[in-house]
């Protein structure tokens, strides 16, 4: 704040009051372009007081790129994204049902054509409920065609990979950590495994694999928590099962004859004392 000294005149005499003026107001949307402008400024500087043997476009596209995120780190931001966008799907779907509902029970009533019961009214008073942006015309033209109480209709063409598609890869991907068979799941294994899984039915060749596990993995983040959904002690607490504690001792009694350690005939276990 700035102080200013004003005079003011009045009965013979000069009298100083200070007043404070108030700072200009910012947001933080202006910081923050203030800020983007303030470093891509310096950047330019930078790169304009290079050495003219310098090729500037090599060390701005070497050395300005952009931090590559871990896989941690884009599992977070798609479960933040999806987490946003299924609250607002639901607040529109929710909406949308309401607002048919209401119009068409207007519609209905002694109040049809009044100031006050348009569908522009009936719409501004839902978003305002539910915070939402319907548009008025999209809910009239629901209500002529009598889908009235339901959900608006999906927007966009079909999906070609399925939603039930990408759940039974994301569980498969899971469980292979879960169980540590083999390690994390890796882009070239869950290659392998859409391969095996369209193999043989209508969806062979239909989609690129890659695009398949990457959107399996951007659309179900909340299913792949890498290497930590367990324990490595419950991991091998659940491995030490009878079954597999058998697989083990047969596998090492095979080991053991093959080298000739041991003979594979039946016998007894017998105790030995040796007197010194």
């Amino acid at each position: 704040m700035i102080p200013s000294n004003i005079n003011v005149a009045g009965g013979g005499e000069v009298s100083t009051i200070s007043t404070l003026t108030p700072p200009p107001t910012t947001n933080k949307l202006s910081s923050t372009a203030d800020n983007e402008y303030t470093v891509g400024a310096a950047k330019k500087d930078a790169l304009n007081n290079l050495p003219n043997w310098c090729d500037k476009q090599k060390v701005e596209k070497a050395l300005t790129k952009r931090k590559k995120r871990t896989p941690a780190q884009r599992n977070r931001d798609d479960f933040l994204k999806k987490a946003v966008k299924l609250n607002d799907s639901k607040k529109h779907k929710a909406a949308f049902k309401v607002a048919t509902q209401r119009y068409f029970d207007i519609c209905q009533g002694p109040n049809v054509g009044k100031r006050g019961y348009g569908i522009q009214s009936i719409v501004d008073s839902v978003n305002r409920e539910f915070c939402t942006q319907l548009n008025h015309q999209t809910v009239l033209d629901a209500v002529n065609e009598q889908r009235i109480g339901v959900s608006p209709l999906k927007k966009g063409r079909p999906e070609i990979i399925l939603p039930q598609f990408t759940k039974a890869l994301a569980t498969h991907a899971t469980m292979m950590q879960v169980a540590a068979a083999g390690g994390e799941a890796s882009g070239k294994g869950m290659r392998t495994v859409i391969k095996a899984m369209t193999d043989g039915t209508k969806w062979e060749g239909k989609f690129n694999s890659e695009y398949a596990w990457r959107r399996t993995r951007s659309k179900l983040p909340e299913l792949f928590i890498p290497a930590k959904a367990k324990a490595h002690e419950d991991q091998h607490m659940e491995w030490l099962t009878a079954r597999n504690i058998n697989d083990w001792t047969d596998g090492a009694k095979a080991y053991l004859v093959k080298h000739d350690f041991v003979i594979d005939i039946p016998g007894d276990i017998r105790e030995y004392f040796i007197l010194s």
